[in-house]
């Protein structure tokens, strides 16, 4: 098992990740209090279960582990899509404001369209990660 050095350093570099997504993403969408509360628990929920999923090993002994392992590992998949579809995002405005075509419609339809596309992403690897390998014979 890690020390807890280890786990409070990867905990807390998950939770400012989470958090960045978050800040980059919710208030370009303009949602009422209720969609932005949703948005905040599920990262909150993501924040959780990521470590979860990394520590699955260790977590045998406990009645709910490989429930708590697949949510985990389905967790961090959905949050590495996320986390690299937020960044491609802010790089893609950086630039589109750095030659002066961005706008508040972009901004909005792009904050959008991440979560979603993420989420396609995360079940294709899930599709694929879950079906059987094709045995070549050599």
């Amino acid at each position: 098992m890690p020390s807890r050095r280890v786990i409070f350093t990867v905990v807390s570099l998950l939770a400012l990740l989470h958090a960045h997504i978050g800040m980059r993403l919710l208030p370009a969408m303009s949602l009422e209090s209720a969609g932005l509360a949703f948005g905040v628990a599920l990262l909150a929920a993501s924040c959780l279960l990521v470590p979860t999923g990394l520590l699955a090993p260790s977590l045998k002994r406990l009645r709910w582990a490989d429930q708590l392992s697949w949510a985990g590992m389905l967790a961090m998949g959905l949050f590495s899509s996320l986390l690299m579809l937020t960044l491609l995002r802010d790089v893609t405005l950086l630039l589109l404001a750095a030659i002066g075509a961005s706008s508040a419609a972009i901004d909005a339809g792009s904050a959008f369209t991440v979560p979603p596309l993420a989420l396609g992403v995360t079940l294709v690897g899930l599709f694929n990660a879950r079906r059987l390998a094709r045995v070549v014979e050599v």
